[in-house]
């Protein structure tokens, strides 16, 4: 009986002593699989990638990293449904690793889904109170939504942590303007400045500041240092454009206007710009075509639609000034009820 009971305990100590072998060799091998997928990332093999993972997780279906880099990959390839089950997985397997939570938040960021990413990135902020980069990106996802003063906070304390984050200072700049705080976007994005001063987005941002301000001798200035630090700022020279546009520079207006166009030839608002100032310039023909440009590129730019009217008028065609201004009208532009009292006469 004693020999019998000896040898049941030996036997089930050996099991467990094979098992837990097994488990080793298992867990070692899904490490190596990981390791492997980590090299074709390097290489963006991320279906070769995907693989090994999906090797190290039948392995060890408790092994993060996996679920983790297989997200990663998913994220990559644009499958984000699939890249958020494997982060939630993760999240399972290691509720306080902040990381995976930051990346399922820009998954849901991605999809479009903002109130969860802004949850993820929120349990970020609780696990580690000072990470830059979860206030910084939960700012962008209440931007996204709309939720201006909650943005403008969370790029405050992006700020608070890292006084050198140009990006925060950048973005809280752009939630200043949207809100029309002018003064206060000038002061952010001459803070970028300040701390890179070869950042031309800061410049070309802060003359479309100027712009609005009126004060279009500065906004010049700015949007010609944005241009001299990248000839292709194509925002700079629109801006630059409007600026001429103001002054009643026209030629000049055409000229970098032009050049934002060339630079990017779906650029609407600078064509609806271009069109305008040929229309100062007496040139219908090409007022008409660039605001059409406009309108094929945005058809909910009212601007370009009443622009084009008066384009029309004075090439005698009432008809398609009418509908035009009755256009620009449906879309909520404010017109001037005496340009349509003479359309009327024109189409009784």
């Amino acid at each position: 009986m004693l020999r019998q009971n000896v040898l049941k305990i030996g036997i089930l100590a050996l099991i467990i002593s094979s098992s837990a072998a097994c488990n080793i060799y298992a867990q070692s091998s899904a490490k190596e699989a990981v390791e492997k997928g980590i090299e074709l990332d390097r290489s963006k093999k991320y279906d070769e990638a995907i693989a090994e993972y999906s090797k190290a997780i039948e392995l060890d279906p408790k092994n993060e990293h996996a679920y983790v880099n297989r997200a990663y990959d998913y994220s990559k390839k644009g499958n984000l449904d699939q890249a958020i089950v494997d982060n939630s997985t993760a999240i399972k397997i290691n509720p306080k690793n902040a990381n995976t939570y930051f990346y399922r938040a820009n998954n849901y960021r991605k999809k479009g889904d903002f109130d969860k990413a802004i949850t993820d990135f929120s349990e970020v902020i609780k696990i580690n109170p000072q990470d830059v980069m979860a206030y910084f990106s939960r700012g962008w996802t209440y931007s996204a939504k709309g939720d201006l003063d909650q943005a403008i906070a969370d790029y405050s304390k992006a700020i608070e942590f890292d006084p050198k984050s140009d990006k925060a200072y950048f973005m809280r700049g752009g939630a200043y303007r949207k809100k029309a705080n002018l003064n206060q976007a000038i002061a952010d994005y001459s803070e970028v400045i300040k701390i890179n001063p070869q950042d031309t987005r800061a410049y070309s941002s802060r003359c479309s500041v100027f712009l609005v301000k009126g004060d279009l001798d500065q906004a010049i200035v700015d949007c010609g240092k944005a241009i001299a630090l990248d000839p292709k700022n194509d925002d700079a020279y629109s801006f630059l454009g409007n600026a001429y546009n103001d002054q009643q520079k026209y030629d000049q207006a055409i000229l970098y206007l032009t050049k934002a166009v060339e630079l990017d030839p779906e650029f609407a608002n600078a064509y609806a710009s271009r069109g305008y100032a040929y229309y100062k310039k007496g040139n219908y023909a090409k007022a008409i075509s660039d605001c059409a440009r406009a309108i094929e590129l945005n058809p909910n730019d009212a601007t370009s639609y009443y622009n084009r009217a008066f384009a029309y008028y004075s090439q005698k065609e009432y008809g398609k000034a009418w509908n035009d201004v009755r256009k620009a009208e449906k879309l909520g532009l404010k017109v001037d009820q005496k340009f349509v009292e003479t359309l009327k006469q024109f189409i009784a």
